[in-house]
Order: C-alpha cells, then structure tokens, then sequence
C-alpha cells in the first residue's frame, strides 16, 4: 500500500484510486491504512484471485473477463501487479486480450517478479496458447521494474527503452534510526540473552551480534549465515528474526531451527515469535547489533540493504546482480560483498555435485535454447572440478553436514578461514567498525520518488499515446528465459 499511499500524498489532485481486489479479506484493513481512505474505491472481482493454474479455461471466459474488467474500469489507467506471475493465468489471458484488442485501455504493468527466472511451475502455467508471448510492445503499455537488472534485462529481450521505467520500492522513513545509549544498550542485549540462553546452547553473551531480520525461507540461505558465524574466530551470535511459515518453506525453516537449538550455529532463532515484553522488540534489535547480515542467494529489491544505512549499522552480505541501483546509497556506507564461500569437497562429491547440476539442466532445457544449453554445461563443468566448492551450491543435506564439521572441528574451522581469508577479513575489521559512515541520501528510494515515477509512467502513456504501431517484438520471452537462466537460479538448495 506504499505505493498507493505515495500517489494520495504527494498527487492528491491527480488521482481517484479504485483498487480492485480478488477477495474482500482484509480490504477494510487496507482501506483504513491509506493516507486518504476516502479517495480510494474497493471492488471485488472474485475471478482475479488466485487460481489453480490445473484448471482449463477458453476463449469465451477469457472474452467474459476481459467483458467484466472493461466495464468496470473503461476510462483510467490500470496499475497491474505481476499480471504475468502465474498466480491466475485466466486473468493474465484477459489482460493480454485487453491490451492486443483495446488500444484505449492503459497499463502500467509494475512487475516484482518474472516466472522466467527460476520459477518453472509458474512459468508452464502461463505456457499456453491463449496467453502467448506476454510480453507485449504496444504503445497503450509502460512497464515499471523495482530493480535495474530487471529493467535492462526486459530492454535486452526486446522492449522499447521508452516503455521500460525503474521503479523503486518506496522506503517509508529515510531519516535514519536514532540509536539508544550505551546504558540503553547492555540492558537490552542483558535481557535478549537472559530470555534466550537455556533455549540456544551455543549462545555467547559476550559475542557480537549479526542480525539477520527475515523469515528463514530458502532464498535467505540462512545456513550459510549459521556456518559464517560457526567458523568466525570472533565470538557472534547470528540472530534471525522470523521463521518460515508457508508448505513450501517450512522444512527448511524447521532445519535451520534445529541448527541453532541444536548448537550447530551460535546464536538465536526466532526473536520475532518471543511474548516475553521485555526482550527488544523488532524497532530496537538494530540498536544493539554490531553487524547487518546477509547471505541471501535471490533478492528482488532488497528492503535490509537500505534499512542497514538507515539504522547506520555496516552490512555483511552476498553480493547479488539486482544490487546495481543500491550501489549509489551503499557507496559510502560501511559493508562487505563477497561473491561466494567455499567449503572444502572430495573427489566424489564434486562428480554428485556435477551430475545434480546436469540433470537440473535437463529438466528445464525445454525451455532453452540449444545454445544456452550449450553455454550452461560449460558453466557447470568449470565450476565443479576443483577440492572446493561454493557452499550455496550444495543440497541442503550437505550444507548440513557442513555446520556439523564446523562445531566439531577447531581444523575445519580453520580451513574455512584460509579458503576465505578475505571474507572473514573483511568481517572481522566490520565487528571492530563503530562508525557506518556517512549517512547518504535516500531520497531516490522515498516515498515522494515512487509516486514521481507512477507519474511519469501515466504521462507517457496520455502524451505519447499512438495507435498506429501495433505490432510486439518477437521472442521477447524466450529471450528472458535464456536471459534469466544461469546456475545461480538452479541452485539444489530450492529443491529442498
């Protein structure tokens, strides 16, 4: 609702919102969020909600949709979510059937996520005729990106620059966080480790903290993280936040759970579940950490990497490919981006590793082209030969067995430290960091910038509107799934 909040506050004049919902659930809680609830209009259209991707539909629902959204909401712009992200492909055959037949119907189509990179159930979902290609070029559209590799990667398959804007995640406060005094301070950190330590054997009251502020879902590659802080020959307690709550998610979350109760990892999960109301609270946990962790493999945005510069706190992270827009904000900001860690492997689980990685290959080359097949299995065969290999990498049962070598062996421990010397070099010179740096400007990130950039999108389309081109480029989909597709989105740890 950022984004709806940022158009009412900042273009009140300009605008007259109706959101359409596919439920009524939780509307009235959204409504009274907004800036200005009396300028926003709800409706339901129960058959934009999600549905099973199993179920068959033709032209005449497709026709009967696109009838219900016109008649509605004929005559305005139409700001659309992910509309291509396989939640609903009856809704995405509508849109699409809008957009190719109804060149006076507006869109801006904001996408957070594309079902061509990595998401292969989402992607056969919208795999059919009466979708097509969806990604179209007519001028009735602007597309908006949260990241720019997004961005340019949309440009790369085919989309008109002009079509193509960066649109930022409004950040809700860019003032940074005042941070408590000392005294504040040791009694917080007192507390947390007073509610925790009978729960968490490995917890150290004397170690530093490395927050880690998610929920342990896959992508978050929390164990890597746990491993880091297993090996640091600095005394750290890893904190994360939130479990995983969703089917997919919660065998991990429970085995990263059990990694921390168990004393495979120092430190404590689940600060985020305590009902004790003395323990910090979520606003005040980044007043006493030391260090902003990341280990994530995927991000889309990347809220943590702000918040770390807000809360003037140094940032320890994966270095990801859709963090080229933050460089800017993190330029001047005490961090650590490091591209892999490497753990020691055998002869026989490098071999397992390459045969896993082909047969991966395999199973999504209907999608590829022949050569970047070609170029994907030269990518594997480089990267499995060597006695090491990138922890993130490995199936989660060898991630696993990693954590259990690490607690029980000062010699692993050590190895870990040599084959990475630079990454725990640059860790530890960030625990003894007391100033982040300077506090730069987030103004690009701000709310005002989001409903600036909403703007410029609706002002394109009023200003620019053609209809005499109606063609799309070709292959515009195939040349993001070919785009999109390298190892790091076929990582083993998303088949846990």
């Amino acid at each position: 609702m950022l984004g709806i909040n940022s158009l009412l506050k900042y273009y009140p004049e300009t605008v007259k919102i109706t959101i359409a919902a596919g439920c009524e659930e939780n509307t009235e809680k959204v409504k009274n969020s907004l800036h200005s609830p009396d300028d926003v209009d709800i409706k339901i259209i129960p058959e934009i909600y999600y549905r099973d991707s199993s179920l068959s539909f033709g032209e005449e629902e497709v026709k009967a949709l696109s009838d219900k959204l016109l008649n509605n909401f004929s005559g305005t712009v139409w700001w659309i979510h992910n509309f291509q992200l396989g939640k609903n492909p009856l809704f995405t055959a509508a849109v699409l059937h809008i957009i190719r037949n109804y060149p006076q119907q507006k869109f801006i189509l904001h996408i957070h996520d594309f079902p061509e990179c990595a998401r292969y159930d989402n992607l056969e979902a919208i795999s059919i005729p009466l979708i097509g290609d969806p990604y179209p070029a007519r001028p009735n559209i602007v597309y908006c990106l949260i990241n720019s590799r997004d961005r340019d990667m949309l440009i790369a398959a085919g989309i008109p620059e002009k079509q193509v804007l960066l649109l930022n995640n409004p950040v809700e406060s860019t003032e940074p966080v005042q941070k408590p005094s000392e005294q504040q301070r040791l009694k917080l950190r007192k507390d947390l480790f007073a509610c925790f330590k009978q729960d968490f054997p490995r917890l150290s009251e004397d170690g530093k903290i490395l927050f880690y502020p998610v929920r342990s879902i896959r992508r978050k590659n929390i164990l890597e993280a746990g491993l880091i802080a297993s090996a640091s020959e600095a005394a750290v307690n890893l904190i994360v936040s939130l479990p995983g709550v969703s089917s997919q998610e919660k065998q991990y979350s429970d085995l990263c759970a059990e990694s921390f109760s168990n004393g495979l990892i120092p430190g404590i999960f689940g600060t985020g579940l305590a009902k004790d109301d003395s323990i910090p609270s979520y606003e005040q946990m980044p007043g006493i950490s030391d260090l902003i962790v990341s280990t994530s493999v995927q991000e889309g945005f990347g809220y943590l990497f702000i918040n770390s510069v807000q809360w003037q706190i140094p940032l320890f992270a994966r270095s990801l490919e859709t963090m080229g827009g933050l460089e800017p904000l993190l330029r001047n900001h005490e961090n650590c981006f490091y591209d892999r860690f490497d753990v020691p492997v055998d002869s026989r689980t490098v071999s397992v590793l390459k045969d896993l990685y082909l047969k991966k290959l395999e199973s999504i080359s209907v999608y590829l082209t022949d050569s970047r097949i070609a170029e994907l299995k030269e990518i594997i065969e480089s990267e499995f030969t060597a006695d090491i290999a990138d922890y993130a990498y490995l199936p989660v049962v060898e991630q696993l067995n990693c954590l259990k070598k690490a607690a029980g062996s000062a010699d692993y421990r050590k190895a870990l430290n040599e084959l990475n010397k630079k990454t725990f070099s640059e860790l530890y010179r960030l625990l003894d960091t007391a100033d982040a740096g300077v506090i730069p400007d987030t103004n690009g990130f701000s709310p005002e910038n989001h409903a600036l950039t909403i703007k410029k999108a609706a002002d394109i389309l009023n200003s620019e509107f053609e209809t005499s081109r109606t063609g799309d480029p070709a292959h515009v989909q195939k040349n993001l799934i070919d785009g999109f597709a390298g190892l790091d989105y076929m990582r083993l740890l998303y088949d846990y």
